[in-house]
């Protein structure tokens, strides 16, 4: 479901830019026509990243051995495929990381606060689920563990612990060269995993991503958006997850029962829809946003014709 994923975000993100671009005077995300397009592209590409979770899937194998190994990594510390990363405490602990290290890089609190906030509420939203939806695999009163082992369970607080230490020493010390390096690590992830859904041929979508985002935070961007970008790309991915035969844990870790609408199958009919009706979407939103460019650029060239041949 990759390229689903990718196109769903993608046609979330348009329409988010839009409606700040277009129709709010205010424009809190500081969107334009460059930003907006950027946040149309991480949102596809933030909504692929979830599936990080398992070694063969399209964003593990973005960036070679590194994702690779990314992605086994997050295996153990998120408990298998469809679980840490498809909850509400995952989504909670990328959109506080996204957040963390753009309010670093664009010396912005306010974007930290968000984050926060956002974080608090995905994580009580889990909690609620859990309550709803209990683990069905429980011994006496206590839910059976989340992880297959205690050594899993261990990994997962040791990289969680580890890395928040070493981000917090980071940005404590030189705290915009810390949010730049991370907003440049992101952006490469996420890019790359947006670039590689379409099934480029050859080295240009492992390779292309890293000048693209070295160039972004280079020429220091207007970042403010893209954690929203980053939080609505995951939460569409674990949506599209909700609607199949699957579901996902919303409730993880403190439940590990799949819950959703569980409407589609994975590469069914349902989802060959979905697909079609998003792509007839972003068609027309992209036609409607630059139908009046397309026209002024075909009158400046008619007119350039009569001028040059005198008619």
């Amino acid at each position: 479901m990759g390229r689903s994923h990718a196109l769903t975000g993608a046609a979330a993100g348009r329409a988010i830019a839009t409606w700040f671009e277009h129709f709010d005077p205010a424009n809190p995300l500081h969107l334009d026509s460059r930003t907006g397009w950027l946040f149309t592209t991480v949102c596809a590409g933030a909504a692929v990243l979830p599936d990080i979770d398992h070694p063969a899937s399209t964003v593990a194998r973005c960036l070679g051995p590194l994702t690779g190994l990314l992605a086994r990594i997050v295996v153990i510390v998120s408990g298998g495929h469809r679980r840490g990363t498809h909850s509400a405490v995952g989504a909670a602990l990328f959109t506080l990381a996204a957040a963390t290290v753009i309010a670093l890089y664009q010396e912005d609190r306010r974007i930290l606060g968000w984050g926060a906030a956002a974080a608090v509420v995905l994580i009580g939203s889990g909690w609620l689920s859990a309550q709803f939806h209990p683990d069905p695999q429980r011994r006496g009163n206590r839910s059976r563990s989340p992880y297959r082992t205690r050594w899993h369970a261990g990994a997962a607080v040791a990289v969680i612990l580890a890395t928040a230490a070493t981000g917090s020493t980071a940005a404590a010390l030189r705290p915009q060269q810390t949010g730049a390096v991370g907003a440049a690590i992101l952006l490469t992830l996420t890019l790359a995993a947006a670039v590689r859904v379409l099934h480029i041929h050859g080295w240009l979508d492992d390779l292309l991503p890293i000048p693209l985002a070295a160039a972004i935070v280079y020429w220091h961007l207007d970042l403010t958006a893209l954690p929203i970008a980053w939080t609505v790309g995951v939460l569409v991915h674990i949506a599209g997850d909700r609607i199949t035969v699957q579901g996902t844990p919303w409730g993880f870790p403190w439940s590990t029962r799949s819950t959703g609408l569980r409407w589609i199958e994975t590469g069914g009919d349902g989802e060959k829809l979905i697909v079609f009706v998003t792509w007839l979407s972003l068609i027309l939103l992209t036609v409607w946003l630059y139908y009046a460019q397309v026209i002024a650029v075909r009158d400046m060239l008619y007119q350039a014709i009569r001028e040059l041949t005198g008619r």
